[in-house]
């Protein structure tokens, strides 16, 4: 407090500082307490972040500020002009990161229209951000941003603008230089979903709209900037990473070194599945060690200089050199969103260092993240920045409080025990000090990323708690510095080697920590928290930290657990709508999958997309977030129409991960002999006890989902194992009430022409368009049959295949059908409750 206990000190050094309402009576100074104060720096910063989140989920996001901005308000948490200067600065961001999402939308339609169809491009261009090196085998592959000068893409000019990601670049490839390519060019493909994060972030902070791997390329010209040669430096020590490291280790010290997260598929796996994916990130702690060691080498030396330290603070030199080595080291590894928010945090400690200052952690934290949200309104939508900034929160906020509490709960517990004497005490308290500080930072770290790590992946590591207790001692103090000491003594040569061999064995045994955790313990699937259910923690947390008494902070905590369980049975109902049918055509690039909910409550997945050659698995990549999102386990029936890739591929993940009561198919695939994916989906299946229906058993009679019906019209009565797969599709026909959907797989004329001859009953609201719109399909007879009134096309950008073909749309828009494409909007939701209809697009 003030001289005058009044007022509270501004110089007050912590992140939260009690405030107090003070009025004069008779003569006396009266003072009751009040809500705790907020930094402004905290406040400013949300403001500064809540644009990103605002132009994701806008009403969600809006509730959120409006409610967080309310309570500061009403509880005089904040001053009134602090409050309505974050509201304008709010919106400020909202406006830059909606330019930038509208930015976004105009590049990638250029770049439909100069690289649709796919093709064989020509081209001039700059490289504009850090090569990421791959490695296959003995072969070192680089993948970077090009800025497309001019050029040419069979036939189409190509303009300057376009931001191209191209593949299969040379190894020593900097930024800044130009080079001469031929590549394999093609729009990404967005996987739009009302479901899923908003699509066109990636494209709005990249401006890479394009992608494609490389034929030839020469470099024309070299660049000597500071990026090209810390780009430079990367290839070096990449180079002898691979070099001296043993093989199996040498993609962990890549990723804990340069950022290139290039790890064979199962590590991968395990180091997610055990929580310790992020050992391999760059983060604070790689920042610390870096600067630390540079800025104490530098302080050491100055000081010996005594003209220099006698008339300055040599401290001071060396943190303003210590602010530019971690902006040189955060983009030597690599970028990523942890090490800029790192090195934005570490700049605002070192700048308040070198001004005669010391900042509390939160206040550097929440300045870090307010710069770095000024330089890029969309950060908080970077997924490593947003794990990275919650991790450290959770430290900042919980991680005393939890370490505390472990230790008296941990001397409650010795003191009950039986003739537990004071010395037995003392060496238990001095056992276990270490790990109960790791407990309670895991703990923290974990709960404060817990929301950003969800909506990554809404799996929790059974085992992660133990083992980050086990391994990021090693990987943080042991394998982390080695590493790094690695790289930067390279010249020495038998010091390097040792250094190698020591580095791989902690990473090694940090490998084996993971893949046994992930083994032993594996995950549970949770719930991944909805923007609305995000709204409501914010609020709650800013509640509870402006809650005046005890009674109020668990009123808050109580009050923000029913808000979030009552949004939990929300998106329950939503998720298994009672009553509708709705039918979902995934948007998962050039395949079919199709997502179900009955009236009864019950669903059906048709198909799973996939493509032969591209490393996207739909599965994973769209549907099972999807059902995640719609808050479901699993699906009572899944349905493949045909044994084609482009129809089974993503099927595989859905039953390794998820429930399904019953598999519908043809029979084609095992009887022609099981290969592969679809193998393994046969084997997932058999392994849950799934019940495998056929031809044979489903063309028996209507399968009723409440009051609507599923009829199989093909092939019945029995499959015919020549016939082409794509004509011995399954055909179902789906009704409710007055409403009904015909999907015809990949059927293509013949099949139509016998569905026409059998005189089954085809007229349906909406066709699923056969064979992705080929000219082989749809034929003006079967349209004349179905008569629809809705056409839907799942196909994607990047299809080489020319899907859907003109022929088809022309015999379409004669049939007076309104068409929906996957690759023209995304999603496509149908919703019917029997008699009227809606459809909706993300």
């Amino acid at each position: 407090m003030s001289g005058d206990g009044l007022r509270p000190s501004p110089d007050t050094p912590t992140l939260l500082r009690i405030a107090t309402n003070c009025r004069r009576s008779w003569g006396r100074a009266v003072c009751t307490p009040r809500a705790p104060m907020i930094d402004v720096w905290v406040i400013v910063a949300g403001a500064a972040l809540g644009g990103a989140a605002l132009a994701a989920s806008p009403s969600a996001a809006l509730a959120a500020a409006i409610g967080s901005l309310w309570i500061l308000w009403k509880r005089r948490a904040a001053h009134p002009a602090i409050v309505a200067g974050c509201a304008a600065l709010l919106s400020l961001q909202t406006m830059r990161a909606y330019t930038l999402l509208g930015e976004a939308r105009d590049a990638y339609t250029k770049s439909t229209e100069e690289f649709t169809p796919p093709g064989v491009c020509v081209f001039k261009g700059a490289v504009v951000d850090s090569p990421i090196a791959s490695v296959r085998g003995d072969n070192v592959y680089t993948r970077a941003s090009v800025h497309i000068e001019s050029g040419d893409c069979e036939g189409r000019v190509l303009t300057a603008g376009s931001v191209a990601r191209v593949y299969q670049l040379p190894e020593d490839l900097r930024r800044g230089d130009r080079i001469e390519a031929v590549a394999k060019l093609a729009p990404v493909h967005l996987f739009e979903h009302e479901e899923l994060p908003n699509a066109w972030v990636p494209v709005a902070r990249s401006r890479v709209a394009a992608s494609g791997a490389a034929i030839d390329v020469v470099i024309a010209e070299r660049a000597f900037s500071p990026g090209g040669l810390v780009d430079a430096a990367r290839a070096a020590v990449r180079k002898r990473i691979l070099k001296t490291y043993t093989p199996e280790a040498a993609g962990l010290g890549r990723a804990l070194v340069l950022g290139e997260t290039d790890l064979d598929e199962d590590d991968l796996a395990a180091f997610r599945d055990s929580g310790l994916l992020h050992l391999l990130a760059v983060s604070g702690t790689h920042l610390v060690i870096v600067v630390a060691a540079l800025s104490g080498a530098l302080r050491r030396a100055l000081v010996r200089v005594t003209a220099l330290s006698a008339r300055w603070e040599v401290g001071r030199i060396a943190a303003a050199f210590g602010i530019g080595a971690a902006w040189l080291y955060a983009d030597f590894a690599g970028g990523s969103g942890s090490a800029v928010r790192a090195a934005a945090m570490l700049t605002v400690a070192l700048s308040a260092k070198v001004w005669g200052r010391r900042p509390t952690p939160g206040r550097a934290l929440a300045v870090g993240l307010c710069g770095a949200a000024m330089l890029d309104p969309l950060v908080l939508l970077d997924v490593s920045f947003a794990l990275s900034t919650g991790a450290t929160a959770g430290l900042v906020i919980l991680g005393e409080p939890i370490s505390k509490g472990l230790t008296r709960c941990v001397h409650k517990l010795m003191r009950r025990v039986p003739d537990a004497d004071e010395a037995v005490e003392t060496r238990f308290d001095r056992g276990l000090k270490y790990v109960l500080g790791s407990v309670g930072t895991t703990l923290a770290a974990t709960l404060g990323s817990a929301p950003a790590m969800l909506r990554l992946s809404p799996r929790m590591p059974v085992l992660g708690l133990v083992a980050n207790v086990i391994a990021a001692p090693i990987g943080e103090l042991m394998a982390l510095p080695v590493c790094l000491a690695h790289a930067a003594l390279g010249w020495i040569g038998p010091l390097e080697q040792a250094l190698a061999w020591v580095g791989s064995g902690a990473l090694m045994f940090v490998n084996g920590v993971a893949h046994a955790a992930s083994g032993v313990g594996g995950t549970l699937p949770v719930r991944s928290p909805s923007p609305w259910q995000l709204a409501v923690l914010l609020c709650g947390g800013v509640g509870w930290k402006v809650a005046r008494s005890r009674l109020n902070r668990v009123s808050a905590l109580m009050g923000t657990a029913a808000m979030v369980l009552a949004f939990e049975w929300v998106h329950m109902e939503h998720g298994s709508p009672k009553g509708v049918l709705r039918v979902t055509m995934l948007d998962v690039g050039q395949g079919d999958s199709i997502l179900i909910d009955f009236p009864d409550g019950k669903s059906m997945l048709v198909d799973g997309g996939g493509m032969v050659g591209n490393p996207v698995d739909p599965g994973s990549r769209v549907i099972l977030p999807v059902l995640s999102a719609r808050r479901r386990d699993g699906v009572d029936v899944m349905v493949l129409t045909h044994p084609h890739p482009d129809h089974f591929t993503g099927l595989k993940s859905v039953a390794e991960r998820a429930k399904v009561g019953e598999f519908w198919e043809t029979g084609q695939g095992e009887a022609h002999g099981a290969r592969g994916a679809y193998a393994e989906l046969l084997r997932a299946l058999r392994g849950q006890g799934a019940v495998i229906r056929r031809p044979k058993e489903l063309c028996k009679g209507v399968h009723m989902f409440g009051e609507a019906t599923v009829k199989v019209l093909r092939p019945c009565p029995d499959v015919h194992m020549d016939t082409p797969a794509n004509d011995a599709s399954l055909v179902l026909h789906i009704r409710y009430g007055r409403r009904s959907v015909l999907l015809v797989g990949d059927s293509e004329v013949d099949a139509e022409k016998e569905l026409i001859a059998e005189g089954v009953r085809l007229r349906a609201d909406v066709l699923k368009v056969g064979h992705h719109g080929s000219r082989t399909s749809s034929s003006e007879g079967m349209l004349r049959a179905v008569r629809p009134r809705f056409s839907f096309i799942s196909c994607g950008v990047r299809n080489t295949f020319g899907h859907p073909h003109r022929a088809a749309m022309e015999r379409l828009e004669q049939a007076g059908t309104e068409i929906f494409r996957t690759d023209r909007g995304g999603e496509i939701i149908w919703e019917t409750d029997g008699e009227t209809m809606s459809i909706t697009r993300p």
